[in-house]
Parts: structure tokens; C-alpha cells; sequence
């Protein structure tokens, strides 16, 4: 695990808050890479589904 200080860890928090609350008001748009990287704690991907 890497160690860092208090502030760095609360301005990546902030950024993380930030980013999410931008894609949920799709306020921009993200790469599939950005939006995976925000589901890879919950072991989701974005994909395509053939129906």
C-alpha cells in the first residue's frame, strides 16, 4: 500500500468526489478507461452485450 500524507489523500478523495459527481450529472464525457477505473472497485466493466 502506498503512504501518503493526510492532505495528498484528501485532495484525491476531493478529485475522486469531483469526478463522480461529474459523471453522474454527465457533465462531460469519459473514456471507457476513466469509467472502468470508477467501477473496478466494484467489480464491474464497461461492455457490450450481444442480445
Amino acid at each position: 500500500m502506498m503512504k501518503c500524507s493526510p492532505d495528498t489523500a484528501l485532495r484525491d478523495i476531493n478529485d475522486l468526489i469531483e469526478t463522480l459527481s461529474d459523471v453522474e450529472n454527465n457533465k462531460d464525457n469519459y473514456s471507457v478507461a476513466t469509467l472502468n477505473q470508477i467501477f473496478r472497485p466494484f467489480r464491474l466493466r464497461l461492455g457490450l452485450v450481444y442480445l
